[in-house]
């Protein structure tokens, strides 16, 4: 029921199947380059300005009707504002600017309820996690824009995370004051939330979670010794196993990592590296094994993973040129292409 990848949604598949890209401009406007068929990007001055002023990296969600985008940030008056798709497919007159209002010092995190009602969880001015949602269905209005922020607490050194459970209901993953990883997830699908249960573990990044292809969860993060570290759960809306060290901690990463599904509903992982390349890391045989794309020293942000229409998976980052650069199989569990730019000019990704 949870999205095909994780890790700061910048990328997302329109309803026709094209992905389509979303970052922070330069001139801190939200920026978007959608391919042009399924599979195909356009050319790299196809980047389109949708306007806005952001202070955070965009996160873009499918809405649960009529298949349209919508992205968040939080803007210059630090408010969450949202930018939406009047219909799918839409060209760049279809997106309309609207404020939800409150005060966020985060970037958000977004998932839909099962009943496909939007959910946002940011951090408010007190380092306190707090949401806000659709209300009634999914082009309802916002409780926030009622001035009602729902407050689970529980205090957030990073940004949320935000993902849809096997059973349908939410659960907000943070790093909390102590660097451990906290989990709170609704009582029931698209109730309010239970309480903050204390996961252990040293964390350096935000936490990546995502729904594996079984239903259980899966929580992806950079541990106090630059090693990628895993926490999964055991059973679909389960207990927890314990903390598995994934990569080598020889070869330090930084940066949230993010995480997809490939074509098989297998999951797979991408960090990057302290020594300028981006580090993959799937299972082979049992047992977690790493791969290397090498960007030189190309890259500058932390990746984002996305699964084409066709099953191949695609990795972006922001380059030391500040344009989009991108990777991807030449088909499913294939070979990778050589990497290249995609243009743009971006404070972010």
């Amino acid at each position: 029921m949870g999205l095909l990848y994780s890790g700061g949604h910048r990328v997302a598949q329109a309803a026709d199947g094209r992905l389509a890209i979303f970052a922070r401009g330069m001139d801190n406007a939200l920026h978007n380059l959608t391919q042009a068929s399924p599979g195909v990007w356009a050319g790299p001055g196809s980047w389109v300005n949708l306007g806005g002023i952001i202070t955070t990296n965009p996160v873009v969600f499918p809405a649960g009707d009529k298949g349209r985008l919508e992205v968040f940030a939080r803007g210059a008056d630090n408010s969450l504002w949202v930018d939406y798709q009047t219909k799918a497919n839409g060209g760049t007159g279809d997106w309309i600017w609207k404020t939800l209002n409150g005060r966020i010092t985060s970037e958000p995190a977004v998932f839909r309820n099962a009943d496909d009602r939007m959910e946002v969880a940011v951090a408010d001015t007190n380092r306190q996690v707090a949401v806000t949602y659709q209300q009634g269905a999914p082009s309802g209005t916002w409780t926030s824009e009622q001035g009602r922020w729902p407050t689970p607490g529980g205090g957030t050194i990073g940004d949320p995370s935000l993902i849809q459970a096997e059973d349908g209901r939410l659960v907000i993953f943070t790093r909390g004051g102590d660097n451990h990883l906290y989990e709170n997830a609704q009582s029931s699908p698209g109730g309010g939330y239970g309480g903050w249960v204390d996961r252990g573990g040293i964390l350096h990044s935000d936490p990546t979670p995502i729904l594996g292809g079984d239903g259980t969860i899966h929580v992806f993060t950079i541990g106090a010794d630059g090693a990628l570290w895993h926490l999964p759960q055991l059973s679909p809306n389960g207990s927890w196993g314990s903390w598995q060290q994934v990569s080598s901690a020889s070869d330090p990463l930084s940066h949230r990592p993010a995480a997809v599904l490939n074509s098989n509903n297998q999951i797979e992982v991408f960090a990057r590296s302290h020594a300028t390349h981006t580090n993959h890391y799937k299972v082979v045989n049992g047992v977690w094994a790493p791969f290397r794309h090498d960007t030189g020293s190309l890259d500058i942000s932390g990746p984002t993973a996305a699964r084409n229409a066709d099953g191949r998976l695609e990795v972006f980052y922001r380059g030391a040129d500040n344009t989009v650069w991108h990777t991807a199989e030449f088909s499913p569990g294939g070979p990778w292409m050589q990497h290249a730019s995609l243009g743009g000019s971006i404070a972010d990704l």
